[in-house]
């Protein structure tokens, strides 16, 4: 599990490997709406270039989360992946107590 504290660190090893990858991570301001559950954010294809648009509104877990979803449906072949992330990618989707193994500390449940 990741909590808060490491997120800031875990989300430069999520767009180092998005890179990596070629694909093109932008923070952008999506829509209006201001209840962010509304607001998409994922991958598209903008002429050659994969990009990754994750709405600039998004904390830094939920920034992770988005990431980790997108990532998991490209084809990663022989590109090196640090053990933190490799774990966090192989995790299920379905794991409902912390989606993507990414705990926010603040908001957690006794």
């Amino acid at each position: 599990m990741i909590n808060i504290v490491d997120a800031p660190g875990l989300l430069e090893k999520l767009e180092q490997l998005g890179r990596r990858l070629g694909v093109v991570i932008r923070y952008e301001l999506l829509g209006e709406d201001e209840d962010l559950a509304q607001t998409k954010s994922g991958l598209c294809r903008l002429k050659e270039n994969r990009v990754l648009l994750v709405d600039s509104r998004l904390g830094p877990i939920d920034r992770c989360r988005v990431i980790i979803a997108e990532i998991k449906q490209l084809e990663i072949g022989s590109v090196y992946i640090p053990p933190v992330v490799r774990q966090l990618l192989e995790e299920p989707e379905s794991d409902s107590n912390s989606a993507a193994g990414l705990v926010d500390r603040d908001n957690e449940l006794d």
